[in-house]
């Protein structure tokens, strides 16, 4: 495929993240799933966008002309998103369970009383308010019926958390301020479970420290996709000449712990 990116412009970019992916049927099918500017600055859209697809490689550039990001070569799961994709390729094209669609539901029902005066069994047993698979007495609960179990946000809870990827790693392309050349930071043996963070679509993160105090990261990006932080160490591995000093750690990346602000962020995947 011909490689285009608005953020990507030198051939030895391209070339060093072909290098460090290795995997030539990536590179020759990814296309460009999400491109903040063209599908907005939200961790909402990119994870719509962008979960449950497999391999996927991350972009970002600041305002003062960084480039780095991200691979993860199992990416990102949202179960309940994956469900509802699933239920919206069915060939059926309906969702038996949905309250609108349901040929049980009390507005649709054959038996309901409005349709025929007097419901010949009295009651109607699919009635939701009657219903004998009601939750609180179902012992397979939740209710496969109750309608509140359908139509839900897709990603009100994240069901799968801290997925090992000992592929996945955190890159620098261009960092003016510290004269660096593009470096791929590997991640730190032992730590492949916390490579990327499948626990909030309010984030878009890479390494997971599960052991400090409401979670921190080597790599996170805020839910408007314009700001964020780096704190590398926790799971990806500095230079091991920029570990001598603890600042660099968070400004090595993009200047600055947090004070950088994103101008673009292009995400492929196949």
């Amino acid at each position: 495929m011909k490689f285009k990116s608005i953020i990507i412009q030198e051939k030895q970019h391209f070339q060093k993240l072909r290098e460090w992916i290795n995997d030539d049927e990536f590179f020759s099918k990814m296309k460009l799933g999400y491109s903040a500017k063209q599908d907005g600055f939200s961790s909402n859209n990119w994870h719509l966008k962008c979960d449950n697809k497999g391999k996927t490689l991350i972009i970002i550039k600041t305002k003062d002309n960084f480039i780095f990001g991200g691979f993860t070569s199992v990416g990102f799961i949202n179960e309940k998103l994956k469900q509802n994709q699933n239920q919206n390729q069915n060939p059926f094209n309906q969702n038996p369970f949905n309250p609108n669609q349901n040929p049980f539901n009390q507005n649709q029902n054959s038996f309901n009383q409005n349709q025929f005066g007097q419901n010949p069994f009295g009651q109607n047993p699919f009635n939701q308010n009657q219903n004998t698979f009601n939750q609180n007495q179902n012992p397979f609960n939740p209710n496969p019926f109750d309608q509140n179990t359908f139509g839900q946000n897709p990603f009100e809870e994240k069901v799968i958390e801290d997925i090992p990827d000992s592929k996945a790693f955190l890159f620098s392309l261009r960092n003016d301020q510290n004269n660096r050349k593009p470096e791929k930071l590997s991640i730190i043996e032992g730590k492949e479970k916390y490579a990327i963070d499948n626990n909030s679509i309010d984030r878009l993160a890479f390494g997971k420290n599960s052991n400090s105090f409401g979670g921190s990261y080597d790599l996170s990006l805020n839910s408007n996709l314009k700001t964020g932080y780096s704190n590398l160490g926790y799971i990806y591995n500095l230079p091991i000449e920029m570990q001598i000093k603890k600042e660099n750690s968070q400004n090595y990346l993009a200047g600055s712990y947090n004070s950088w602000k994103v101008q673009e962020i292009e995400t492929y995947f196949i």
